[in-house]
């Protein structure tokens, strides 16, 4: 089995790594998570129901959000929330 990778983007507004993680997102072997801290720092750690995923569904209908969403709800900050999520992601057999 292949181990999960996870590669960093980062960039300042307006400096192409939005596009960048779209386009690598693209590859059948690559999910881009976009911009995830937002996400991460809402106080009640849900999936936003008015957002579209990259999978074209919307919050709780995709499976990957919902999945997510169980194993950092009741984290105690952002810093938890988002060392849970790389768990998660590196230690769970993850459907896409």
């Amino acid at each position: 089995m292949q181990k999960n990778t996870i590669i960093y983007i980062a960039g300042l507004g307006h400096s192409g790594s939005t596009i960048l993680d779209l386009i690598l997102g693209c590859h059948s072997d690559i999910v881009g998570l976009g911009e995830i801290m937002p996400f991460i720092r809402r106080k009640d750690r849900t999936p936003d129901l008015n957002s579209t995923c990259s999978c074209g569904k919307k919050g709780y209908d995709c499976y990957f959000w919902s999945e997510v969403e169980k194993h950092i709800l009741n984290s105690e900050n952002h810093t938890n929330a988002y060392l849970k999520l790389t768990d998660y992601f590196f230690n769970e057999k993850i459907q896409w």
